[in-house]
Formats: structure tokens, sequence, C-alpha cells
């Protein structure tokens, strides 16, 4: 997608990397050179490649002027202390997290330096449910030797938003921003986690576990259609980088 957008994608993998002898790069090259930093490792304590406090105080220290630091992994991948340090001493640092060390007890200090917080969504889009489900019920099938007897097509719901029409002289940056809030907005979770911050332990505890219990439906962008007039090169390049449909 974001190759899709003209960004420039470096990828930091070592597991991979050993089998695959893939385009990768080392942490020390990320670090140097990304402005976003997205972190989706799995969290390991032991082998090869320990991603506890992978970025730590060091590492957050090299981050480069007016990074962004997006972590959708596990809380303890970033050393929580250290980043609120970063980012109390440095106002270029824009973090955005979903998962937390010691979740569901937060570290509200932190939550209230980041630009975006949420409670931990993961896949919870009805979209990424019901592809779970299917991907459990082709295996179940398998394992009876019997064809499945129902398409995932014919459970998704029509989503409530189904087409958007843009101007073709449409502000491409603009169009980017409207047609994924249009689809889902963290803003609404980044609202109900930061009043969730609120209490002793155990109030906070219980706020978060029913924040994920309750999240609100939504769907994925490439259920939308996107009508545009005229030409637009650039608009048509950010659909489909996207995945909605271009209608």
């Amino acid at each position: 997608m974001l190759r899709g957008l003209g960004w420039r994608v470096l990828i930091c993998d070592p597991p991979r990397q050993a089998l695959e002898r893939g385009d990768f790069v080392d942490l020390p090259t990320l670090l140097r050179e990304c402005d976003v930093l997205s972190l989706h490792t799995p969290l390991t304590r032991e082998g090869a490649h320990p991603t506890r406090h992978l970025l730590g105080r060091e590492q957050l220290a090299r981050l480069r002027p007016g990074t962004w630091l997006i972590n959708a992994s596990r809380g303890a991948v970033v050393d929580n202390r250290a980043l609120r340090e970063a980012l109390a001493g440095r106002a270029d640092l824009q973090a955005v997290l979903d998962v937390w060390e010691g979740e569901p007890l937060v570290d509200v200090a932190l939550a209230e330096l980041c630009h975006i917080a949420t409670p931990h969504i993961a896949g919870y889009s009805l979209d990424g449910k019901l592809r779970g489900t299917a991907q459990v019920y082709r295996v179940f099938c398998e394992q009876l030797g019997m064809p499945p007897s129902m398409l995932l097509d014919e459970l998704l719901p029509q989503p409530w938003l189904h087409e958007l029409g843009l101007d073709g002289g449409a502000d491409p940056a603009w169009a980017l921003a409207t047609l994924c809030r249009a689809v889902y907005d963290p803003r609404r979770d980044d609202a109900d986690f930061r009043r969730s911050l609120e209490g002793d332990e155990q109030t906070r505890r219980s706020a978060f576990d029913t924040l994920r219990k309750h999240y609100p439906l939504r769907r994925e962008i490439d259920g939308l259609r996107v009508r545009l007039s005229g030409e637009a090169p650039r608009l048509r390049q950010l659909v489909r980088a996207l995945g909605a449909e271009l209608v």
C-alpha cells in the first residue's frame, strides 16, 4: 500500500531475511533513514532475535528529527519508560501506540504524550473477524474431507458506507484522509481510550478491558467504492493503493 502511494519502504525482518535473502535492511539503517517507523513484530525474549525492548533508550535517541513511531505489535517491543522520556524531551517526535507495556494498566503519562493512543485494537474489524472464522471453517472442512458449503462473501453484509464520489481536482492529502476516516476514524477510539485513563488502578484496568470487549463495528476500506470525476491520475493511484474499488 505504501509503495503504491509512492513511498520508499524499508523492511527489517531478520528471520525472513535468513530464509528469503530478500531486500531487507538492519535496524540501525531504519533508525537512520526512516521518517516513519512502524512495528509489527511478535514479542520474543530469547532466541537469535529477541524483540523485548527492541527500541530502548539508545535506539530512541537515534530517531531522525520529526520521526513518527507507530507500535501496533506488542507493548514491550518498545521500552515504554524510555519512550515517555524521549517524547517529553523531544517535541519533534510523534508516537502512535496501540499496545502498551503492562496492559491493561497503561502508563498514563506516556499516553498523554502520544499523538494517537488506542487500547490494543488489533484485528477487530468485522471483515477481519469473518476472515479468521472462514479460515478455521476451511481447515475444519478439509479435516472432515467435505467441501465448504459457505463462502466468506456470502457472510459479509453490505457496508454502511457503500460509495464516495470525489472531484478530480481534490487535494490528494485531503482525499487520503477523507477516504481512510470515512471507513475508520481512529480519533474516536483515541478519545474513548483517553477517557478511560482516569481513576485508580482497578478502575483503569476495568475500563481498558471494557473498551477491548466493546469496540464499535467497523469495516475495511476494500469494501468502499470510489467514483472519480475527470482523469485525476494521482487520485486514481491513491484509491488503488488503498485497496478501494475504483468505479
